[in-house]
Order: C-alpha cells, then structure tokens, then sequence
C-alpha cells in the first residue's frame, strides 16, 4: 500500500508536474485519474525555471 499522500484536490494549475520531488513524495494516482476525467488535454503553466507544456 503507497503512504504517500495524494493530490486529487485543489486547483490543477497549482500542481507543478515537472517537479522531481511531487513525484517522489506523493502518490499521483488519483491526479492523474482526476486529470482524466476533468482536463485530459491539461496546459502546465510556467514557472520561473521552465516553459509551460501540455499534459496528455
């Protein structure tokens, strides 16, 4: 069982998902299941070290 916490709640734009450690410290599963059903075509704002991108 992943202990990890989740990140299904919240604005989507808040979520940076180019950050390494999101990946490492939360269980995504139920973001990416919530990016399905709300924004399968999802645009990732820049921020201050990176341009943004499409998330498919």
């Amino acid at each position: 069982m992943d202990t990890r916490p989740a990140l299904d709640q919240g604005p989507l734009d808040a979520v940076d998902l180019a950050d390494p450690l999101l990946h490492a410290h939360h269980d995504l599963g139920p973001l990416w299941r919530r990016l399905r059903d709300e924004a399968p075509v999802h645009w990732q704002p820049e921020n201050d070290s990176r341009p943004g991108f499409w998330v498919i």
